[in-house]
């Protein structure tokens, strides 16, 4: 009788070690999986300029995704950004603090940006967007720089006296340079410059400098 419950002891020690092997060897397997996975994630999430961000894999190139609370205290909105350029590689030059937002907002071309076709559209569409929902400026007119242009197209002309300073102005024109600035007469109207038509990274650079700068002034 001994020898049995021996035998059956032994033989219950050697399935449970089987057991305990089993599911070793599925921890192994799962843990072989899952940590490259969420390494990888983790490799595509990021936090800048208080922004939330996670990279979009497309086949025509990486999409930038930001996710923040609109800056409009008044307009309980989680706005969401997407971007084509890298916010934290984008070096473009800012010139002056992008942080006075008036209610009601207005983008104005130049004649050479209102003919680009293309990328600078499609941006300027974000730039819309982001000025109505993620400041929270919730109007937006657009206009023309150019004051020639703007009667020529019987459009309004927009500069940085528009509507007697109340507005909150985009300047879009082409210049020698990328880069975005803060109109010396008001500091409500900012000056986006281009270098050509595919040159969208001071457009993008505008708005997460907007966001930086707005949450650094109202800490």
């Amino acid at each position: 009788m001994v020898r049995k419950s021996k035998g059956r002891k032994s033989k219950r020690e050697s399935e449970d070690r089987r057991v305990i092997i089993f599911f070793v060897v599925v921890l192994i397997v799962f843990a072989a999986f899952l940590i490259p996975y969420f390494y990888l994630e983790g490799l595509k999430r990021f936090d800048f300029g208080g922004i939330k961000w996670k990279i979009e894999k497309y086949k025509s190139g990486d999409i930038y995704h930001g996710r923040f609370v609109s800056l409009n205290p008044h307009f309980n909105n989680t706005h969401n950004l997407y971007l084509r350029v890298d916010p934290r590689k984008n070096n473009v030059k800012v010139e002056g603090n992008l942080s006075n937002f008036r209610y009601g907002s207005a983008v104005s071309f130049d004649r050479r940006v209102s003919e680009c076709k293309g990328d600078i559209p499609v941006t300027v569409i974000t730039l819309g967007q982001f000025l109505m929902y993620g400041i929270g400026t919730l109007k937006l007119e657009v206009g023309y720089f150019d004051k020639n242009y703007s009667v020529e197209k019987n459009e309004s002309f927009i500069d940085c006296n528009y509507k007697n300073k109340k507005r909150t102005i985009v300047i879009l024109k082409m210049g020698n340079e990328s880069k975005v600035s803060v109109s010396p007469e008001n500091p409500s109207c900012y000056i986006i410059e281009v270098r050509d038509c595919k040159d969208i990274a001071p457009i993008e650079k505008f708005m997460v400098q907007s966001v930086i700068d707005f949450k650094r002034e109202n800490k």
